[in-house]
């Protein structure tokens, strides 16, 4: 079963705190980046998932920090809650871009939980998969950043690792252990999902790394 713990306004509130992104972490951040994004030519990575072993590992945050360079770089880029695609799936509704929120009139827009768990339900809407709305939102934006809650907590990453063209997972050293990284990584690959790599968060400083797996 999906979890359906709502974020509220979170996924809102780190896009604005993205803005502030200290330039060496935004360093490392963007070379990363480049380097998934480029990895593999014949199959592009237009929609990037981000989600942890467990929870507090800055999913939210690093999720906002790359969609904001996304969207600068390359045009239109939303940063989507893992559950509000799929709420959008089981209440049957295609997404527009009139349902998600544009931050500061810019390139990046954010679609919460919280706003999808707010629409109506038509009785006469058939449920769709989530690979509907994630191609959707593929040719309503030009990069889908996708934040999914802890693999422990929630099997909303597991269940959208197909819908996805890859995924990310958010790594503490010394805190994360090896076992689930395994685990995570078992369970985003056996349907045939794209595990792009990892990065890893530090705990012992304020800022935040990434290495590909």
């Amino acid at each position: 079963m999906i979890s359906t713990m709502q974020m509220n306004q979170q996924i809102e509130r780190e896009a604005g705190t993205a803005t502030f992104l200290d330039p060496n972490v935004y360093d490392e951040l963007s070379a990363l980046l480049d380097k998934v994004c480029s990895e593999d030519v014949s199959a592009p990575v237009c929609s990037l998932m981000l989600t942890s072993p467990q929870p507090r590992s800055g999913v939210s945050y690093l999720a906002s920090c790359i969609a904001m360079m996304l969207a600068e770089r390359h045009g239109p880029t939303l940063l989507v809650d893992a559950l509000a695609i799929v709420g959008l799936a089981r209440k049957g509704r295609l997404p527009t871009r009139f349902m998600c929120v544009q931050i500061n009139h810019g390139h990046l827009w954010v679609l919460g939980s919280a706003s999808v768990a707010e629409m109506s339900t038509s009785t006469l809407a058939a449920p769709l998969s989530v690979r509907e709305i994630v191609e959707k939102l593929e040719l309503l934006f030009d990069y889908v950043m996708v934040d999914a809650p802890a693999m422990s907590i929630s099997n909303a990453a597991e269940f959208l690792s197909t819908a996805v063209n890859g995924s990310m997972l958010v790594v503490m050293p010394n805190v994360t252990e090896v076992r689930e990284v395994s685990v995570a990584r078992r369970k985003l690959t056996a349907q045939g999902g794209r595990l792009l790599g990892a990065i890893y968060n530090r705990v012992d400083g304020n800022s935040e790394t990434g290495e590909l797996l």
